[in-house]
């Protein structure tokens, strides 16, 4: 996983409504891909996000197997934090480590 797995989560642990991430989806082709491993990989995003975020986020985030088209997905689905502002560990409470979503005119 990429750091921008990361800086997704913080960005929808500061946005007000949070968001979904969905590990097993080329986005560059748009193809379902799946995962292999899902409970190694379920542990590694687990870690990733109660070890490198900040404040802690616990029960702000719960991840999920799910199904399309019969291949294994993982689900990440992260609410709203109320600790606001939440950043990356490593790079501090800066612009840098604590992001936020921006709404374009197309998405409103």
């Amino acid at each position: 996983m990429s750091d921008d797995f990361e800086e997704t989560v913080v960005a929808f642990l500061n946005y007000s409504e949070g968001g979904e991430i969905y590990v097993g989806i080329d986005d560059k082709h748009k193809k379902i891909v799946g995962v292999e491993k899902l409970d190694l990989v379920q542990r590694q995003i687990t870690d990733k996000i109660k070890n490198n975020m900040q404040p802690h986020i616990l029960g702000l985030f719960d991840i999920i197997i799910e199904k399309i088209d019969d291949i294994e997905v993982i689900k990440v689905i992260v609410s709203s934090g109320i600790e606001k502002p939440y950043y990356l560990r490593r790079k501090g409470m800066s612009p840098e480590g604590s992001l936020s979503v921006w709404a374009v005119p197309t998405s409103i």
